[in-house]
């Protein structure tokens, strides 16, 4: 919008420009000069006529450079005597059609430019012009016409520019998208696992229960709890997992994810390919939901392998901090990133969010103050527990 003011702020105070320039120019030129006809109202009529166009030269630069030239043809023909100033009009239309004509780069402006000059060039040396004012006229429009090529040179170059980075913008967010939809569907596969073994235990406690029921009252008892208990565990997962979409048919295992139990062999995978690990656990050690524990885990896995991925780091810290009502994983290492397109863009990273978002967690990733590389991440309990 302040593009567009600008313009026809322009496109106004150009003419108006040119017209004062115009005028004051056949105003103080002399009169009586030998060969010519002395000024009078028609020629300032006809100057006026060969800037007023000028206001549409960006919408209808052929037109206007055509009722210009008319305008600047009428007056050298009636042998007005010349005034350069007076062909600035002429001039200005001329570098119109070199920067703004839309038939560009069609060789038809340009011949047609080209005939407009050379029949005025004849029709000022046939009505008693000499050579150097038929000069002045190739001069000036040669040099109109160049500078305004090179204006709309620019002018495309800067939109192909500005095109291109459009381009790559959409590119990169096509690319963040479609990772995020891959790891939502991971994310959604393995808590379709953790919900499909706890309605197999539901079942075999089902089972169990009703075999008992009238023999042992007390471990029908038991099993009724348990069925409560991971019934409620399981709709608690199931609302973690409502929205997220399954895109292939791979057949689903009943065996449970991964979570932090499993620390000790991720740290010893993660050794074997050159990265030593700490694991510090501090708090209580409780039973988390599975969920969350999954998700931990992820994050701990994700950051590990950006760490090996992307950083010069040799060793990597984890601590894990069981509090009331939350989780907390840090991993950290003290290398230097060996790119600049991670972090931010990296499909770890967005893994690692899509994980937290499902938990209804925070994520904070990025270089420290002190040096090196940080994923801290705050998983609540409250939230996800039965």
């Amino acid at each position: 919008m302040v593009e567009r003011a600008a313009r026809t702020r322009w496109d106004v105070l150009v003419p108006v420009g040119v017209l004062v320039l115009a005028l004051a120019g056949v105003l103080v030129a002399p009169s009586h000069q030998p060969g010519f006809r002395d000024r009078d109202l028609l020629a300032l009529v006809l100057t006026v006529a060969q800037t007023a166009p000028l206001v549409a030269r960006r919408r209808w630069p052929l037109p206007v450079l055509l009722g210009v030239w008319v305008a600047t043809v009428a007056y050298v023909a009636l042998r007005y005597p010349p005034v350069t100033t007076a062909l600035a009009g002429l001039a200005v239309a001329t570098y119109s059609v070199a920067a703004y004509d839309s038939s560009r780069p069609s060789p038809h402006p340009i011949l047609l430019n080209a005939g407009f000059v050379v029949a005025l060039v004849v029709v000022a040396i046939a009505t008693g012009y000499g050579g150097a004012e038929a000069s002045v006229l190739l001069l000036l429009f040669v040099t109109a016409w160049v500078i305004g090529d090179r204006a709309r040179t620019k002018r495309q170059y800067l939109e192909a520019l500005e095109e291109r980075a459009l381009l790559l913008e959409r590119e990169r967010e096509t690319q963040v998208e479609a990772a995020a939809a891959a790891e939502r569907t991971r994310i959604a596969r393995e808590l379709h696992d953790v919900i499909a073994h706890g309605v197999s235990v539901i079942v075999l406690h089902a089972r169990g229960a009703k075999e008992l029921m009238d023999q042992d009252p007390s471990a029908t008892r038991r099993s009724l709890e348990l069925i409560e208990h991971t019934g409620r565990e399981a709709l608690d997962e199931l609302r973690t997992v409502v929205g997220t979409l399954r895109t292939d048919g791979r057949r689903d295992s009943l065996e449970p994810q991964p979570g932090l139990l499993h620390l000790p062999e991720l740290v010893r995978r993660t050794e074997e390919a050159g990265l030593i690990v700490s694991v510090t656990v501090d708090g209580q050690v409780t039973p988390l939901p599975p969920a969350v524990d999954l998700s931990a885990y992820r994050i701990v896995q994700e950051a590990l392998a950006n760490t090996l991925k992307h950083s010069t780091a040799t060793r990597a810290d984890v601590v894990v901090r069981y509090g009331n009502d939350h989780l907390l994983v840090q991993v950290t290492d003290l290398g230097t990133r060996r790119d600049s397109s991670e972090p931010g863009g990296g499909h770890g990273i967005v893994g690692m969010r899509e994980r937290v978002a499902l938990v209804n967690g925070r994520i904070e990733t990025g270089p420290r103050p002190e040096g090196g590389y940080q994923v801290l991440a705050l998983l609540p309990l409250a939230q996800n527990r039965t």
